[in-house]
């Protein structure tokens, strides 16, 4: 919309709309939006110029001034209204006026596009209707997520072991030590129970996806229980 004025309006009833809507949902009394809806109106009075308009119009009504510009007037012979309308050039106030109500356009419309559309989305969560936006933003992001860390757990999740380079997205390699085959202590076996689903042996233990807990743990509980009695594992890196 790129009628400034018309905007901050429309800006103005959608904040309203907004706070009536979080006190019903939330809790009552005034909230955020509240003090937006006032703030969108004090800055409508400034984007139609007649806060700066007022007090210019109050300046140049002031008993001193007015009494000068009279003055003036008297001594050049000439009529004080026009002396007023230089002045006011003079000084720039409708310049001013004019380049602050454009910065003050501008940033109504910034917070609400930042601020205003956050509470938008949260009461659209609220109410169990997200905005088709943002179920689609949301299942891309997902998407991308997954696939990210796939794509690292198999690029990048190594772990440097003396004579090999273990990749933490593909299956321990090797044997478990025969002390370790079939534990007989009561809490090993009651944490292998937990965290390995296939105690036959390390096949399967890679971890596709590093952010899974259980993946993480299926894939250490087996690098652990075939890497145990290594001395290599024992000397310095």
């Amino acid at each position: 919309m790129p009628d400034p004025v018309a905007r901050n309006r429309r800006i103005t009833r959608c904040y309203h709309e907004l706070s009536a809507a979080v006190a019903a949902r939330a809790a009552p009394g005034a909230n955020w939006c509240t003090f937006a809806t006032w703030a969108s109106a004090q800055a409508g009075i400034t984007i139609r110029g007649e806060d700066l308009e007022r007090a210019a119009d109050d300046v140049l009504r002031r008993t001193e001034v007015r009494a000068a510009v009279e003055r003036l007037a008297r001594q050049l012979a000439a009529d004080a209204a026009p002396l007023l309308a230089t002045l006011r050039e003079a000084l720039g106030i409708d310049a001013a006026a004019r380049r602050t109500s454009a910065a003050v356009a501008a940033g109504n419309l910034k917070v609400f596009a930042e601020i205003g559309r956050e509470f938008a989305r949260w009461l659209a969560r609220r109410l169990g209707r997200p905005l088709p936006l943002d179920v689609a933003a949301d299942a891309l992001c997902d998407a991308v997520r997954r696939e990210l860390r796939v794509v690292l757990t198999e690029t990048l999740m190594t772990i440097h072991l003396p004579g090999a380079v273990v990749r933490l997205g593909r299956d321990v390699r090797g044997a478990y030590p025969p002390e370790l085959r079939a534990p007989s202590l009561p809490a090993l076996r009651a944490l292998l129970s937990r965290v390995d689903h296939a105690p036959e042996g390390p096949a399967g233990s890679g971890a596709i996806d590093w952010s899974s807990l259980d993946q993480r743990m299926r894939f250490i509980a087996e690098l652990f229980r075939c890497w145990h009695l290594r001395a290599e594992l024992m000397t310095e890196p």
